[in-house]
């Protein structure tokens, strides 16, 4: 069985993995790691502001892992927090998105449907608000009946071609941009 390219960059000491609920930012050609993606996503929503010197990832699951099950609106407010923090990151680390960087929005689909619209257009109205547009989406099935389904997924930015764009891949290895 080959390994996911994640698990590749993961394994050549490369990558650095986010995970659920964080988000992070690596600067490519910097370090050691010229990689960053997050794997598992089992429901989870991913944003990724991208460009050829670093990215920010953020992990953002449906709800937070210690909130109250009988509140309806602690994903959605876990969501306004997680985008809060991509956009501090990404205002921190401006210098690394020149003007053609690329956003990333990846959702999960349930039963033919997007799994959480309200967090769509939460992370959408954001990522506008920060001036990152276009936003380009990616979805995946969910089928949470089913645990070795496809739709627990990876994504990943590889930035190992200095000086050019990232590639991104989102889902089972298949290449958004080149």
């Amino acid at each position: 069985m080959s390994l996911g390219l994640l698990e590749q960059a993961l394994n050549d000491g490369r990558a650095l993995v986010v995970p659920m609920g964080h988000v992070q930012f690596l600067a490519f050609h910097q370090q050691s790691k010229n990689a960053i993606g997050a794997n598992q996503l089992t429901g989870c929503s991913v944003v990724m502001i991208t460009s050829q010197f670093g990215a920010i990832l953020a992990h953002i699951p449906p709800r937070p892992v210690h909130s109250d099950y009988n509140d309806p609106h602690a994903g959605d407010r876990n969501v306004e927090v997680m985008m809060g923090w991509v956009q501090a990151l990404y205002n921190q680390r401006r210098n690394y998105f020149p003007t053609g960087s690329d956003t990333w929005a990846v959702f999960a689909v349930f039963e033919g449907t997007i799994g959480l619209p309200d967090q769509k257009r939460i992370v959408e109205a954001r990522l506008t608000s920060m001036g990152l547009q276009p936003i380009q989406l990616d979805y995946y099935v969910v089928n949470p009946n089913t645990p070795a389904h496809l739709g627990r997924g990876t994504v990943f930015v590889d930035g190992g071609n200095h000086g050019e764009k990232p590639a991104v891949y989102s889902f089972i290895a298949i290449r958004l941009y080149h």
